[in-house]
């Protein structure tokens, strides 16, 4: 994560400019925290954690995490269990 976040930082400093709406896509960054998130953060159990993005598109809105047995899945359509965590930003 802190390498991401590091990257991001680098990349924003030297962009010419801002990117346009059509430009962000969220699903790029959380493919790469699928990767790169601690699945043991959350102990032994299934977890589900739901992020919405409520500026997106309907089609790229919603994704879920499914963290369990010491991996971390991201989905792009509902696993059918409880969410333990919703997370909702621009």
């Amino acid at each position: 994560m802190p390498i991401v976040t590091a990257l991001g930082v680098w990349g924003a400093r030297r962009a010419n400019r801002e990117l346009a709406d059509h430009e962000v896509d969220a699903s790029m960054l959380l493919w790469a925290l699928e990767r790169g998130g601690r699945s043991d953060a959350f102990g032994d159990r299934r977890v589900i954690v739901k992020l919405s993005f409520s500026d997106q598109p309907t089609r790229k809105r919603h994704f879920w995490y499914l963290i369990e047995q010491g991996t971390t899945q991201l989905c792009v359509s509902d696993p059918g269990f409880e969410v333990d965590l919703y997370v909702t930003t621009t």
